[in-house]
């Protein structure tokens, strides 16, 4: 009867670990992907910064209102891609499947919190070009 609880109990751990394991690849394939897709979103949004500071350079008779308008813009964008860096600098998953689950969960929440930051400040960007 021991034996039986024992070989029991350890049915339902390798269960529980393949579980988390499987949830772990699922959780990293979608973060990932989301990552790639906000990657593409901040190399636009760069591509729009440029525009924007070769304007700004350009334009002598840009108002200064214009002008902070543009600051801000820059701002912000600046900001996207800072914490797209420090996202991708803290993103080490865990060994422990369980933990993983948690951290990737955790990521992929802030990579969808990032990704809609870079197209709004890239949307902004656009907007003060005329695009």
């Amino acid at each position: 009867m021991k034996k039986l609880l024992t070989v029991l109990f350890a049915g339902i751990m390798l269960a529980a670990c393949n579980s988390d394991q499987k949830k772990m690849v699922e959780l990293k394939s979608e973060t990932d992907a989301i990552h790639d897709a906000a990657m593409k979103d901040l190399a636009d949004m760069n591509r729009v910064a440029r525009a924007m500071k070769g304007l700004m350079l350009s334009d002598s008779t840009m108002s200064e209102e214009k002008k902070s308008e543009f600051e801000q813009s820059l701002k912000s964008i600046g900001e996207a891609e800072n914490n797209m860096t420090s996202w991708m600098m803290s993103y080490q998953i865990p060994a422990d499947a369980s933990e993983a689950v948690k951290f990737l969960e955790e990521k992929k929440s802030a990579i969808e919190a990032n990704q809609q930051e870079i197209k709004t400040a890239m949307e902004n960007g656009k907007k003060l070009l005329g695009n």
